[in-house]
């Protein structure tokens, strides 16, 4: 696949393309980096709330003359969901994501320790890439394509039902 991200940035690292060949990747960067501007300006309030639900895209329909408002993915154009998450929810919607994947990370451990279950060290071992992968790409957003799919399909199969596993089934 010589066309491929991957060989893409393999040519630039070993000096044969520039970073600015790969994809978007110096497009992420300099968004992440008017994100991060616009963070810094916000007032104690600002920070704490952030500015609201698919905000994101009113700072990139602003910044970047190439969006227009009936194509962009308001959901998915930030791309790093962690800064996606503090600019449009503040500080405490960073807190509730993290509390979130903490969550979704200790009852994966527990239940690991505590039934051995092929389910849960799955979702172990996805996680790690989870985390990675939503820093550059709003995986669960973007649940229509391969990898956002995989992944809910293993958190899926990590979590059953609570309820079907303690209900008593009559005939």
């Amino acid at each position: 696949l010589p066309e491929s991200r991957t060989a893409q940035l393999v040519e630039a690292v070993s000096g044969e393309e520039s970073f600015q060949d790969i994809g978007t990747f110096a497009w992420r960067l300099w968004i992440y980096g008017q994100t991060i501007r616009e963070l810094e300006s916000r007032s104690f309030l600002g920070l704490l709330v952030g500015s609201g639900t698919s905000s994101g895209a009113t700072l990139v329909l602003r910044v970047d003359p190439t969006y227009h408002a009936d194509t962009v993915d308001a959901n998915r154009v930030l791309h790093n969901e962690f800064l996606r998450v503090l600019y449009e929810w503040g500080f405490i919607g960073l807190f509730i994501f993290l509390s979130f994947l903490a969550a979704i990370l200790s009852r994966a451990i527990r239940n690991a320790l505590s039934t051995r279950s092929p389910r849960a060290f799955a979702v172990i071992g996805i996680l790690p890439t989870l985390v990675a992968g939503l820093a550059i790409e709003n995986l669960l957003a973007g649940v229509i394509g391969p990898s956002g799919m995989g992944f809910t399909l293993v958190l899926a199969y990590g979590f059953p039902p609570v309820l079907a596993a303690r209900v008593p089934v009559r005939v």
